[in-house]
């Protein structure tokens, strides 16, 4: 049985019972429908969540040509640069050293016709 609870974050109109999710890395606790910080649970509650599996999971993304950044540990499409780079879509570092070189041409011609 999964632990429920009100949703007491700044959103008024959420408001609602909820069955909220940790982020185990944060050990913070957040609302799955407005996604903001839940911040009436205590410690117990939390090791509960985790012992319960109420685990915030990465969403994944379904997009073509999806790659993981070492720096920011997002996936995403990447960017083309200026110079021709790879760079990450969300943070934009160079991250062409992280891939194979196969991959990085495939990736230069397919980015250069967006």
């Amino acid at each position: 049985m999964a632990f429920r609870t009100f949703c007491n974050s700044e959103d008024k109109e959420c408001r609602q019972e909820v069955e909220p999710v940790i982020d185990k890395k944060t050990d913070k606790v957040f609302c799955p429908e407005c996604e903001l910080e839940i911040t009436s649970i205590d410690v117990f509650m939390k090791r509960q969540l985790v012992g319960m599996g109420q685990v915030l999971k990465p969403k994944k993304t379904n997009s073509a040509y999806s790659v993981k950044c070492k720096s920011c540990m997002r996936d995403g499409t990447p960017k083309l640069g200026n110079d021709r780079e790879i760079l990450c879509g969300s943070c934009s570092k160079d991250i062409t050293a992280d891939l194979g070189g196969p991959f990085v041409q495939m990736l230069k011609a397919t980015l250069s016709r967006k």
